[in-house]
């Protein structure tokens, strides 16, 4: 029995000491990247993101997406954007949503967007919770319902985001709702995916 403890306490203190050398990997890498060092942060997340740290999947996916320290490969965003995404990382969550909205390295799917969104959202995404709103104010990859999107504004608005204030504050999407060809109304180009909010 107290062999088994023993290695029991061992396997925590050695998994503990990985995290932690793990963590502090990430926070070079963090610090190379806002050096402008993007190659070096790029070769450390990347090594990181394979053994599973979705902190860093997130980073690389971001690099990625923006090209520094590679070349910009939207396909190479979204694989490790999902996979950090998997892992419950909200941010990750938006951003992968924000991929199936604009359709970058992904097939645009307004649905596949909104299950992101909403899984962010879920975990206090201010940014998913506004673009929630927005799918339900909109009808994208949802039928429009007034009420849910003036939820979804709301609880961005109650985190502070100053957009689903002002839009709340002048909330129209009920004057719409009747009109017979809504389907027709063009989508507003003010709409901010996770990538510039």
């Amino acid at each position: 029995m107290r062999k088994a403890l023993y290695r029991m306490v061992l396997a925590l203190a050695l998994a503990v000491a990985l995290i932690s050398e793990a963590q502090a990997g990430i926070e070079e890498a963090h610090a190379a990247y806002d050096r402008g060092n993007y190659s070096e942060a790029w070769s450390m997340y990347r090594q990181y993101a394979e053994q599973g740290d979705r902190e860093a999947q997130y980073a690389l996916g971001g690099m990625y997406y923006d090209g520094k320290g590679v070349a910009r490969d939207y396909r190479q965003a979204a694989l490790w954007l999902t996979r950090s995404a998997e892992q419950g990382l909200a941010e990750a969550q938006m951003f992968l949503g924000s991929l199936y909205f604009d359709g970058k390295g992904v097939s645009q799917d307004y649905e596949v967007a909104l299950k992101w969104y909403l899984v962010a959202a879920q975990n206090g995404n201010v940014d998913a919770q506004f673009n929630m709103g927005y799918m339900y104010e909109y009808g994208l990859g949802v039928a429009i319902d007034c009420d849910k999107a003036q939820d979804w504004y709301s609880r961005a608005a109650n985190q502070g985001d100053e957009e689903a204030q002002e839009i709340l504050q002048y909330f129209t999407c009920r004057e719409y709702s009747n009109v017979a060809l809504l389907e027709l109304r063009p989508v507003p180009t003010a709409f901010s995916s996770a990538i510039t909010r």
